[in-house]
């Protein structure tokens, strides 16, 4: 997710939590569409960009600010929308 620019230890997302142990239903946010903040997060997580190079060659040619989220109350949501 992308950071908030005006306090980065937060993110631009969202979740809308369930009470009585049902959990997560939505969760959202903004995505990063920098290419070098996506690299500098995986080496940052030790992440490998390898793994990665689907994704940021969505970044790579031609990403924009957008947003999505996924609903359910699985954890493999019934319903995941960019």
């Amino acid at each position: 997710m992308k950071a908030d620019p005006s306090e980065p230890e937060y993110s631009m997302s969202c979740d809308l939590l369930a009470t009585e142990g049902y959990g997560e239903i939505i969760g959202g946010g903004q995505r990063e569409e920098n290419l070098d903040t996506v690299l500098h997060k995986l080496k940052e997580h030790k992440l490998s960009p390898e793994a990665f190079q689907w994704y940021l060659d969505l970044r790579r040619y031609g990403s924009f600010p957008h947003a999505g989220f996924g609903l359910g109350i699985e954890k493999n949501s019934v319903l995941d929308l960019w």
